[in-house]
């Protein structure tokens, strides 16, 4: 369908339901990745080195504001297009990691770490975040091949407004979770 050269379509909304079907492939994408990481066989000292690293994060933290500004600053990477998808693997794939060496130095199973981290609401919202993230930046590539880029400059920035709410209430959730552990 075109006319004068130019193509013809839909306006592309976010009431268009096609637009949400790739967000279970790029969750499951994220968790795979992140399964990945956290079965990966290291060594005793590269494990206890990835726990230290970690209780030096974790003590790091002091306000929920923090949790927020790093997993928004992952989030909106994940929407640069082409380079979103491969660097949440990446962010999947290290964060398993720090699964791994905490199941090794703990002693427990590292697929049960990973289910309680993706299941429990903190890490669901996180991921349903990041998914919609990954979802969004491969929209943006879809949009530029079928020149609709203006349309879909305005759904990324409703998707930006939708994922900041989501990792807002999960930085305060997982800020709580984190005051509370460090103060056992």
């Amino acid at each position: 369908m075109e006319q004068n050269g130019h193509y013809q379509s839909e306006r592309w909304t976010y009431r268009s339901g096609w637009r949400w079907y790739p967000v279970p492939a790029a969750f499951l994408a994220m968790v795979l990745a992140f399964y990945v990481g956290a079965t990966t066989q290291m060594s005793n000292s590269e494990a206890l080195a990835f726990e230290q690293l970690w209780e030096e994060i974790l003590s790091g933290i002091n306000s929920p504001m923090s949790i927020f500004l790093n997993n928004c600053g992952i989030a909106l990477v994940m929407l640069v297009p082409i380079l979103g998808a491969p660097f949440a693997m990446y962010v999947g794939y290290s964060s398993g990691l720090v699964i791994a060496a905490l199941s090794q130095t703990k002693n427990v199973d590292p697929v049960t770490l990973l289910t309680l981290t993706v299941l429990n609401p903190i890490g669901a919202m996180e991921f349903i975040a990041y998914a919609i993230s990954i979802t969004q930046g491969l929209l943006i590539v879809y949009a530029i091949y079928r020149k609709h880029l203006r349309d879909e400059a305005r759904n990324a920035a409703i998707t930006i407004l939708i994922v900041s709410a989501i990792l807002l209430v999960e930085a305060f959730l997982e800020f709580e979770v984190i005051k509370g552990a460090l103060v056992q």
